[in-house]
């Protein structure tokens, strides 16, 4: 849903009902949602974020869930604009980290399983 500073009181109701809707659809399948477990954001420009600042929590199951300016999702970081400028700076940290690390194996290794063994480490953070 759309969210403007005019109306989003009434959007937030909104949503709030539908996590409450949500809620008890998982309580008939035998499924949790477990709210203290979980993170929400707002996602828009700066200009719009700015606009809805003083929306610091939303409140699901009688928990109060904080905003959060970022978030991971199926393990991808993505911030509240919609960038994915820290997934990438974590993503190059954990490269470097096994790159780093490879160092202290490296002379005992042919230049071919090197080679393999560090496209490896690498290849596998990207995937």
């Amino acid at each position: 849903m759309a969210l403007s500073p005019v109306n989003y009181n009434h959007v937030i109701s909104a949503l709030q009902s539908c996590l409450i809707s949500l809620q008890a659809s998982f309580c008939e399948s035998g499924m949790a949602l477990n709210p203290s477990k979980s993170v929400a954001i707002l996602f828009g420009t700066p200009q719009r974020l700015k606009s809805v600042s003083d929306l610091k929590c939303i409140t699901v199951a009688n928990t109060t869930i904080p905003l959060s300016d970022k978030v991971k999702i199926l393990g991808v970081t993505v911030d509240s604009n919609l960038t994915i400028g820290l997934h990438t700076k974590a993503l190059s940290k954990s490269c470097f980290y096994q790159i780093r690390s490879f160092r202290q194996i490296r002379s005992s290794l042919y230049d071919a399983m090197a080679a393999f063994v560090a496209s490896a480490l690498v290849s596998s953070r990207l995937d």
